[in-house]
């Protein structure tokens, strides 16, 4: 285990993750502006697999695993909701869906070592599966994948995603979270604690897109 850890970290991330970067959680409780934040949650295990598998680049993650809990539902909605990240070999979309589905850990924390092969590969598939149009889900972004650029160039992407009870979702600037923040959250428990009775929550992007 611990020479395939320094295998992996040997790799140059620039040159052989297609996704890099992190998200982040901003969730205001109750409508008062008063919220909690999760620290940015790094994405470079769910694409660092590339580096083995020539295939890999058609990932669907999760975000949250756990959905949200919304007071009141978002505009009619069960009052879950959650984001789904999908790249393709032509590109890379953001879907929003209420399905409410958790979505179980399929890492050893910090690397990219699949806990079960298995169970990853059935949390892929879910995902695709309710993170798309055909399966109720909401497009909210999509980036398409250059073929004409160099293989090294990449996109930036920084921007939000509002999750609103009375407005629904939409994609908004980085710098429009209007929150005034109490407490910072550890990355472990930005997966199914302390997130019921939300009234908004920004999901902060920070990500790097390489070319196709």
């Amino acid at each position: 285990l611990a020479m395939m850890l320094v295998l992996y970290f040997l790799f140059d991330s620039k040159h052989v993750r297609p996704v890099s970067g992190t998200l982040a959680l901003h969730m205001e409780h109750d409508g008062t502006n008063v919220c909690s934040a999760c620290k940015g949650h790094n994405l470079w295990p769910y694409y660092d697999h590339i580096i083995i598998n020539e295939n890999a680049e058609d990932v669907c993650v999760p975000y949250p695993r756990e959905p949200l809990q919304f007071g009141g539902g978002i505009q009619g909605t069960a009052g879950k909701a959650q984001l789904g990240l999908y790249l393709n070999a032509t590109h890379f979309s953001v879907f929003a869906s209420s399905n409410g589905t958790f979505f179980p850990k399929t890492f050893f924390p910090k690397t990219a070592l699949y806990l079960d092969p298995v169970l990853k590969d059935q949390v892929d598939k879910d995902c695709k599966r309710i993170f798309s149009t055909d399966g109720g889900a909401t497009e909210l972004f999509s980036l398409r994948r250059n073929n004409e650029m160099k293989a090294k160039d990449r996109t930036l992407l920084n921007f939000a995603v509002l999750m609103d009870r009375s407005e629904g979702y939409s994609v908004v600037d980085s710098g429009d979270a209007e929150c005034f923040f109490t407490k910072m959250m550890k990355e472990e428990e930005c997966n199914g604690l302390g997130r019921s009775s939300l009234s908004r929550v920004w999901v902060m992007f920070d990500l790097n897109v390489m070319a196709d």
